[in-house]
């Protein structure tokens, strides 16, 4: 079993909570009963001192046979590189490490942050002894700042042992399931779903899950023949590399396995986008076939789409003896989706793999590294690009112009050292301009900020007057029945709408941890009213605590629930910077009897005529003008040096401010029933 591991934090949740539930009696005790086990260990050579003179270490791995296999030549002295690629580096290195003599073993891949249910690792060693020399298994994330205290709370830290059944850490999951699969779960992520479809869920009931994994583990293969160089990541075709003539099983049921992956609630949020309108289930699904087949058979290997072959089951309960009938419309979802796929991807010079490897080598270079890494040293992962390639990546990589000059950076970058030293400079030089900003008491500085807050208020007076004009078109000029509820930070904000009545609320400051909506808002509001409309700072949305009760609660009083979460004097911002607030809304409103619909205010930002004619008008434009032109063409070097992961359409770009629209669930066609 290989696992690699490093850094004082993830070797405490490993020893507390991982290697604790590897430590169950079904788990590895049951592999040291039937096989010969041995227990590598990747890691720095500092961690793994510290691991050893760890008394809880010692007592944990008392009896096992341990190695520790240094990964340092993967870091650089003086910077600091994403965890991807010297995880992949780690299993190319330990798998190398066993040798010649070591054709014929079965290698156990493992992550320091999975979970294993009690029984899991003995029905791996079934599947090995019934004839498989390739089993794959899912991982399942669920959210970690709810989950770890559960998890915590069923170790025994004496013993240093989580002993969970399949059943019991399913409980858990579908209580808290991380926001990306909520997103990925395609007959029920309605206003909210994702750009990435590498794992597809289907919800066939309150306590039971179908999917489909394109990214499956790897968690056990025969060693078939050595790997001498690492050509993709672990996914995508170590198998193929490592057991190509094996024979493949899947621990396709939870009560198999189980794998628990925590995951902080908005990782991956730039993932999650705006989902667009559909006025039926069948409609989604429709659009969703076609988007996935060109975003997903874009990447996707011939191991990876054998992987994703395999229906997958969660559940807590027993399966319904007709699940297959019940799953049907998801089998024919996927059916179409690979009737639609181009042919599979090559899994070496596959260009998500070769853009990790740029990243990596430039920033090895950057901190000190003394040379290239070993592994990594194979004409099949040089960054230049084949004609080829460039004409078969060009959709998903953004152009064959933007290929060529990402591939020609890339060789500078890393061969060039006046190209690092130009670069140095120019920060150095950016810093000092920054310094020299206008004094506020100068002339300049004077009309910079003359200019910056008329610039403002124009456009809170213009915005304001949009969003009235916006609501009172929704609203059908009902404004007598309109109640809006407001904080402080945004009384100058709110939208003029006659008629409409004002409540001050007293909560939601910027020092308060918490916030909900007073009784007052939701009980007794007044006679009859329709609409509740809550304006809030786009910030205080992650403070409210319980959003969907308080809004279930207005429901019982009004018929619809608006929440305009507004940025301060209705800013033009990314949405790309606040995806968080798309996580925190699936979270939020994943349980509520709402339909829910997510608009983003204004739909097409105009460019502002008045705040660029003050600009235009005043000096600080032209002072200002150096370093707009150095952004602009630090954006498009970034984007040309980027690798898309989808080309799905990410939904609204910028918003000033978003608006989130709650009705009472009325009777709905059969179609869209979940």
């Amino acid at each position: 079993m290989i696992i690699p591991i490093w850094g004082a934090d993830y070797i405490e949740r490993w020893l507390a909570l991982s290697f604790a539930s590897l430590r169950a009696d079904g788990n590895i005790p049951e592999l040291i009963r039937r096989f010969d086990f041995e227990l590598a260990l990747v890691t720095k050579d500092a961690d793994a001192v510290a691991m050893r003179a760890d008394p809880r270490f010692n007592r944990m791995t008392e009896g096992l046979r341990i190695v520790f296999i240094s990964m340092d030549e993967f870091f650089p002295a003086h910077d600091e590189v994403s965890y991807g690629i010297p995880l992949t580096l780690a299993y190319g290195k330990a798998i190398l490490d066993l040798g010649e003599a070591g054709i014929g073993s079965f290698v156990i891949v493992m992550t320091a942050d999975m979970m294993l249910s009690d029984g899991s690792l003995k029905n791996l060693a079934d599947r090995l002894e019934a004839g498989y020399t390739i089993v794959t298994a899912p991982s399942i994330r669920v959210v970690d700042e709810e989950v770890r205290p559960i998890l915590l709370g069923r170790a025994d830290a004496m013993a240093g042992v989580m002993s969970m059944t399949s059943r019991d850490m399913m409980g858990v999951v579908n209580a808290h399931l991380h926001n990306t699969v909520r997103a990925r779960t395609v007959n029920e992520a309605e206003f909210v779903d994702s750009t990435y479809y590498h794992n597809i869920y289907w919800r066939e009931s309150p306590d039971c899950l179908a999917a489909h994994y394109f990214l499956l583990m790897p968690l056990c293969f025969q060693l078939q023949r050595l790997m001498p160089k690492v050509l993709c990541p672990i996914d995508y075709g170590f198998i193929t590399e490592i057991c190509p003539d094996g024979r493949f099983t899947v621990l396709a049921d939870s009560d198999d396995l189980v794998m628990l992956e925590l995951q902080e609630r908005d990782s991956q949020a730039y993932l999650l986008r705006v989902a667009p309108p559909a006025t039926s289930l069948e409609e989604r699904l429709t659009r969703l076939e076609r988007e996935i087949a060109v975003t997903t058979g874009g990447w996707a290997t011939a191991e990876q789409r054998r992987s994703a072959s395999v229906q997958l089951y969660f559940h807590e309960r027993d399966l319904p003896v007709d699940i297959a009938q019940r799953t049907a419309r998801f089998e024919t979802f996927m059916a179409t989706i690979f009737g639609a796929m181009p042919p599979p991807v090559q899994h070496t010079r596959h260009f998500h793999w070769l853009g990790d490897v740029r990243n990596y080598r430039s920033r090895m270079m950057r901190g000190g590294a003394s040379g290239a890494v070993t592994l990594l040293d194979d004409p099949r992962n040089d960054v230049r690009p084949t004609a080829d390639e460039l004409r078969r990546e060009s959709e998903w990589t953004g152009g064959r112009l933007r290929q060529i000059v990402r591939y020609a950076l890339e060789v500078a970058m890393l061969r060039s050292s006046r190209l690092r030293g130009w670069g140095r400079s120019l920060k150095r030089g950016q810093a000092a301009a920054r310094s020299r900003a206008p004094n506020r008491r100068s002339i300049v500085g004077w009309l910079y900020k003359y200019e910056r807050r008329a610039g403002e208020k124009y456009r809170l007076y213009q915005s304001r007057r949009e969003l009235a004009d916006y609501l009172a078109a929704e609203l059908n000029s009902r404004a007598s029945g309109v109640v809006i509820a407001y904080t402080d930070a945004v009384g100058d904000h709110l939208p003029p709408i006659p008629g409409a009545r004002m409540l001050r609320l007293r909560g939601g400051a910027p020092g308060e941890q918490s916030f909900r909506l007073p009784a007052e808002v939701t009980e007794t509001a007044g006679d009859g009213p329709e609409t509740l409309i809550v304006c809030l700072p786009v910030g205080r949305f992650v403070s409210w605590a319980g959003i969907a009760a308080d809004v279930d609660r207005a429901m019982a009083r009004y018929r619809r629930v608006v929440i305009a979460l507004i940025q301060p004097y209705f800013a033009d911002a990314r949405m790309q910077d606040f995806s968080w607030l798309l996580s925190v809304m699936l979270g939020a409103f994943a349980g509520s009897q709402c339909d829910i619909r997510i608009e983003a205010f204004p739909r097409t930002p105009a460019r502002d005529r008045t705040e660029l004619l003050l600009q235009a008008l005043f000096p600080t434009f032209w002072l200002r003008l150096p370093r707009t032109l150095s952004r602009l063409a630090g954006h498009w070097l970034r984007r040309g040096l980027s690798y898309p992961i989808s080309q799905a359409d990410s939904g609204p770009d910028r918003f000033s401010a978003l608006l989130i629209h709650a009705r009472r669930r009325p009777a709905r066609p059969a179609d869209l029933a979940a």
